[in-house]
């Protein structure tokens, strides 16, 4: 029997949607979800602007030669803070949408908490950099591999790519990585050791955000930084296993 599709709403982007058709209800009820969200989202322009502002105000420099803009990061957080302050997918009537936008506070507050801890991150990767940088490339293989995990970890994309439970462990792994980088001088054949299972599974990852990357920065805190007690008991085992349920 053929499938008949399913109408939703499609977003476009900047609060533009469309009727479309879905080949299942699943489909259109993430559809849906999103144009709900970017529907909200044209409503409350005034509220993005201000995160816009936020962003440039508390990020000034540290974007400047970045792959990131404040207006993409604020957009980005936007949407992320209506995905948890809505249940965007029952919101299927003029009543629903109206009564969600009266709460468009709680939206408010999510979305500042949130761009904080962006806004946090990328400060302290801008500090790791320019530590790296500054060691003038006497460990090579470590400071590249430190380069890498920030730039991978940080890469496009990744406010919308961290799953919840990882989003308040993305300061802990930046803190790791600056104690790494200050024992360094002490034991660079140790770290040396220590790293090198962890290129060669980094070296597999997929794509930046693969769910084994997870493992692999808990891998790290565990490595280098064991006072800040990793989560998940990470293992090369886990890793492979986790990469391999990907293939």
């Amino acid at each position: 029997m053929p499938r008949v599709p399913t109408t939703a709403i499609a977003g476009q982007g900047e609060g533009r949607v469309r009727l479309a058709l879905f080949e299942s209800p699943a489909a259109a009820a993430a559809a849906h979800a999103i144009g709900v969200r970017e529907l909200l989202l044209a409503r409350l322009s005034d509220r993005v602007r201000d995160l816009v502002k936020t962003a440039r105000s508390k990020l000034g420099l540290t974007l400047v030669g970045s792959m990131h803009a404040p207006e993409a990061i604020a957009i980005a957080v936007a949407r992320r803070a209506a995905e948890q302050s809505w249940p965007l997918a029952t919101l299927r009537s003029d009543a629903a949408f109206k009564d969600a936008l009266q709460h468009r506070g709680d939206f408010g507050r999510v979305a500042v908490k949130l761009l904080d801890d962006v806004c946090g991150w990328l400060q302290a990767a801008y500090t790791l950099r320019r530590a790296i940088r500054e060691q003038h490339n006497r460990w090579p293989d470590s400071l590249r591999d430190m380069a890498a995990q920030i730039d991978t970890l940080l890469a496009p994309g990744f406010i919308e790519a961290l799953p919840e439970a990882q989003w308040p462990r993305v300061a802990i792994w930046l803190r790791a990585a600056d104690i790494r980088l200050q024992r360094l001088p002490n034991k660079p054949q140790r770290d040396l050791e220590l790293s090198a299972p962890i290129r060669q599974l980094a070296a597999r990852l997929p794509s930046p955000f693969h769910p084994a990357r997870w493992l692999l920065e808990e891998w790290r805190v565990a490595s280098f930084a064991q006072e800040l007690k990793a989560v998940g008991s990470p293992t090369a085992d886990r890793i492979n296993a986790v990469l391999r349920e990907s293939t």
